[in-house]
């Protein structure tokens, strides 16, 4: 793999304007190399033209030729040269500032870095999940790393080539720095008033606390009497040496919550060198303290995974520096790299990560030692998800399983159909009722709708991973290794199945000479199979992915939970197949009543499954079943206004209550045509146009006239947008073939094809959705870009 290629990929894209400009300055060297052969075959031309004058003239005699050419190829040849010096110097010009840049982005994170790692060492030793250091000798590393990072940044790096501009940037950095006196002279003032309330709070913290410890009951302290009292042998020699110690750290800012009223006892509860016993914790604290433990654990890990983040961007860009030198040294010829590697590249941070690694190994240690040697840092080393043969095998065995299974099936389905119309019905031939089509429709789009939402994650994931959107970390899914194979797997899977039950149910409907015995199965046998399958293979993805029940989870406590990209995301998939929940309400309803009231005929057959009742009754729960995915979702832009403090959330919140209205009027259109279908289809209209001018303006971040009406960043080709634009808002309208049907009064009385109808309607949505996904998602992408945010924030002190 080509080193380009390889810069590439390996790059964090959220920090992309940060790496090195590698193309643009192997392309001013590929710009020198081609001058260089131009100026050397000018020069090959030049003294072939001179050797034949030389000929001509020994053989001729002298002449006085009036032709200039030769001073002309030497006109040009001088051009080229003061060409090839100018893209040289660019070169090292646009070497200077990139190895600036560089080394100055490395120095921002690191002090973000080394100063939360102070601040979280701060909380693991108030937790008490980490020894209190009484020489602070980690604090002083850290704090040491802090004071290199400044005085280099004040010393600047050493460049390839020397300015004459050197006066004017110590003038500017003065003016800075007076500037900065100015501003510290001013909070220093504002400081002096403010330490008089800081002193106020510390009083009042002290008094809550002596009165917390006043309030022991009587026997507590019995208890803690006898304890001391028949420990006091035991222990008195033990700890006699480590009173003093405990003295002087008792009195530290670092662990507030371990002062008492009494200056000789320290954090483990030793007065002159006693053990006192404190008493037991009750439920609640104990409950607190392990969801922080929890949490800070998290905090560690994310933290650890910014650091092997901030250490690839370091070697990718140290190697494109190197390979840069290797290429100008072979170009022009000149031996420079031990000198820009030693002088030039030596006095940056970046190029050696010596504060780098020591704060790897820092993590490291405080991890093991804070978490009970609970070491799996090291997971996050191996950030690439790599396609494993075994499974393109299995995708692709299953295409084609379920190509053939769709030739079968749809040669059943014309034989089955042919034989009803033709009449050639025999005894074994049994003929669905309208109803019972009715139910089998219901009942398999909810495998439908599923399968093909998923199918369409996984192709979104593939397109994502060819984008190099980090997919990954916008999800929450570093820890679970998801790829857009699994994706895919699982809808193909289920549409493998559920062609696969349909195909058997006509067989059973329609059975072949010799298998008579088939047609005493119920149809209704395969709907249960099929949708029993389907959750079957959806709950064992989960036990290898957890990742969706646990954000459907916090979909359903919206208002409870702090919402993250993951929750809306799923949440706004769970709009797209609302038919899906009221589909599998009436499928509990189905079986349920209809186990309750199973019958026979006359004959000893099967009569009708009564469940087929339930479908009387659908239309009552269905508009309240479907309400439910836009009300999590309504639910979730008001939390989400209350925490952010956006208010363009309220009017997100006003998209998802017309979708709610629209459910509701979708229920209720067929009870009198002449008021609800005028009611459904303005509900519906004003559903599209706000649901798609949003999509298109704020989910997209798209119509910005400065931008061709694009956005500042993109990530695909721009041609591909308009076709976007249009796609999502022809399928926002596609309910106008549902009115349609209803106006022309067409399939009045055909149950099956108006239910066939809202099963296509409903999968139109789910591709529209499909669609969506792609560009949400790249707009996210380009935000976190925008900030350079390539790990989740880590707020400090840590909440419960």
């Amino acid at each position: 793999m080509k080193f380009g290629k390889k810069f590439r990929e390996g790059m964090t894209v959220e920090w992309e304007d940060q790496y090195v400009t590698f193309d643009v300055l192997r392309n001013r060297l590929l710009n020198y190399e081609r001058m260089k052969e131009q100026v050397s075959a000018m020069k090959q031309e030049g003294e072939d033209i001179i050797i034949e004058m030389s000929t001509e003239d020994a053989l001729s005699g002298p002449q006085s030729p009036e032709d200039n050419s030769n001073d002309e190829a030497n006109g040009d040849c001088v051009l080229l040269k003061t060409k090839m010096a100018n893209e040289e110097q660019n070169f090292w010009v646009g070497f200077d500032m990139n190895m600036e840049k560089v080394d100055l982005f490395y120095c921002e994170r690191m002090k973000e870095s080394a100063k939360f790692l102070q601040e979280f060492m701060t909380r693991l030793v108030a937790f008490d999940l980490l020894k209190e250091d009484p020489k602070n000798e980690r604090k002083g590393k850290l704090a040491q790393i802090i004071r290199s990072i400044e005085n280099h940044e004040k010393k600047g790096i050493s460049k390839v080539l020397k300015y004459d501009e050197e006066d004017d940037e110590k003038k500017e950095r003065e003016k800075e720095q007076r500037e900065n006196l100015k501003i510290a002279a001013k909070m220093f003032q504002e400081t002096e008033n403010v330490g008089s309330e800081i002193d106020t709070i510390d009083q009042t913290e002290a008094k809550l606390k002596r009165e917390k410890t006043r309030r022991m009951t009587s026997a507590d302290k019995s208890e803690l009497r006898q304890r001391s009292v028949s420990m006091s042998s035991d222990y008195s020699t033990t700890f006699s040496t480590m009173s003093h110690e405990t003295e002087d750290d008792s009195g530290s800012s670092d662990a507030p919550e371990n002062k008492t009223d009494s200056g000789s006892k320290n954090e483990k509860g030793e007065i002159n060198g006693v053990v006192i016993l404190s008493p037991p914790i009750p439920p609640k604290h104990s409950e607190i303290s392990r969801r922080k433990k929890n949490k800070m654990k998290i905090a560690a890990e994310e933290f650890y995974r910014g650091l092997l983040l901030l250490q690839n961007f370091c070697s990718l860009n140290n190697e494109a520096f190197v390979k840069l030198v290797k290429k100008s040294d072979k170009v022009t010829g000149c031996k420079r790299r031990k000198t820009v590697e030693r002088t030039n590249l030596g006095s940056t941070k970046f190029f050696r990560m010596v504060e780098l690694n020591a704060l790897i190994v820092e993590t490291k240690q405080l991890f093991e030692k804070s978490f009970h040697g609970e070491n799996k840092l090291d997971r996050f080393k191996t950030t690439l998800y790599d396609i494993s043969p075994v499974s393109s095998w299995r995708l692709g065995v299953l295409i084609g399983g379920l190509i053939m299974l769709l030739v079968l099936m749809i040669v059943r389905v014309v034989s089955y159909v042919l034989e009803i119309k033709v009449d050639t019905v025999d005894s074994s031939t049994r003929v669905l009722t309208e109803n019972e089509v009715f139910c089998v429709l219901r009942i398999t789009r909810i495998v439908l709708l599923i399968s093909t939402l998923e199918f369409f994650w996984g192709v979104d994931m593939f397109v994502y991973r060819k984008a190099r959107i980090n997919y990954h970390f916008i999800f929450d899914m570093n820890n679970y290794k998801y790829s857009f194979l699994d994706g895919l797997q699982g809808g193909i899977q289920e549409w493998f199945f559920c062609v696969l039950c349909i195909y058997g149910m006509l067989l059973c409907l329609s059975p072949p000479t010799g298998f008579v015995f088939l047609n005493k199965i119920p149809y209704w046998v395969f709907t249960l199979i099929n949708v029993l399958l389907a959750f079957l293979i959806f709950f064992i993805q989960q036990i290898r992915h957890p990742w969706l029940i646990k954000t459907i989870s916090r979909i359903v406590c919206a208002p409870f939970k702090r919402v993250y990209f993951k929750d809306f995301w799923l949440a706004d998939q769970m709009t797209s197949i609302a038919p899906a929940f009221s589909d599998i309400m009436f499928f509990v309803l189905f079986f349920f009543y209809g186990f309750v009231n199973f019958a026979y005929d006359k004959n000893g057959r099967h009569a009708e499954f009564t469940g087929v009742e339930m479908m009387k009754y659908s239309k009552y729960f269905t508009p309240i079943i479907s309400c439910l995915p836009p009300l999590f979702r309504f639910l979730q832009c008001f939390r989400s206004a209350r925490d952010s403090g956006n208010k363009y959330q309220y009017a997100n919140a006003g998209k998802y209550f017309t979708s709610i209205l629209n459910a509701i009027g979708g229920g209720i259109r067929d009870v009198k045509k002449d008021i609800t279908v005028p009611i459904y289809a303005g509900l519906n209209t004003i559903n599209s146009l706000y649901s798609g001018s949003w999509d298109i303006l704020m989910d997209w971040g798209l119509m910005q006239k400065s931008y061709n009406f694009l956005r500042k960043k993109t990530m695909y080709p721009k041609i591909v947008y308009p076709f976007a634009i249009v796609f999502d808002i022809t399928l926002r309208f596609a309910w106008v073939l549902n009115l349609v049907v209803i106006y022309c009064n067409w399939f009045d009385n055909q149950i099956v094809v108006k239910e066939s109808i809202s099963v296509l309607l409903a999968i139109i949505e789910v591709v529209r959705r499909g669609v969506w996904n792609i560009f949400r998602v790249e707009f996210e992408m380009t935000n976190n870009m925008d900030k350079f945010r390539a790990t989740k924030e880590i707020p400090l002190p840590v909440p419960d």
